[in-house]
């Protein structure tokens, strides 16, 4: 019955070669904050400032490749390997540890959350009670 079937529709088969492929992939629109950064799955991406507050095209292959696309087409970032959630995926594919990434060196705010690490520089840590001492020596005049 089967080859039957088939010899009835051998005429009507082509061949696989040479067509054009399916796209599987997924894609999905997202919007660019005003930092650059957008959120994809849990993991967060850095793109070009420029990008900022655009949306633009997040597209996951079957076999796990993320390739973010500007509305004009241009592609802005890449990475193969997000098995991590809780990182920062730049173009230059150098995570950045975000809030709540357990590694240990970080430093951690009142809150318990940890703080961004990446490329900051140095600032002056002081204690907040010495703004409230100017402010109301400026209001007393």
């Amino acid at each position: 019955m089967v080859a039957r079937r088939l010899d009835e529709e051998r005429p009507f088969l082509t061949a696989l070669a040479g067509r054009p492929r399916f796209d599987t992939d997924y894609h999905s629109i997202r919007r660019v904050g005003r930092d650059g950064r957008l959120s994809y799955n849990g993991v967060l991406y850095q793109v070009e400032l420029t990008e900022a507050l655009t949306g633009v095209d997040v597209i996951e292959s079957l076999g796990g490749q993320i390739t973010i696309r500007a509305k004009d087409g241009r592609v802005l970032t890449t990475r193969s390997d997000h098995s991590s959630p809780k990182s920062t995926t730049s173009a230059s594919e150098s995570p950045i540890r975000v809030l709540g990434t357990p590694s240990g060196d970080e430093p951690m705010d009142s809150t318990g959350l940890r703080l961004i690490i990446g490329d900051a520089p140095d600032v002056q840590v002081r204690d907040l009670s010495r703004y409230e001492e100017v402010a109301l020596a400026i209001s007393a005049g």
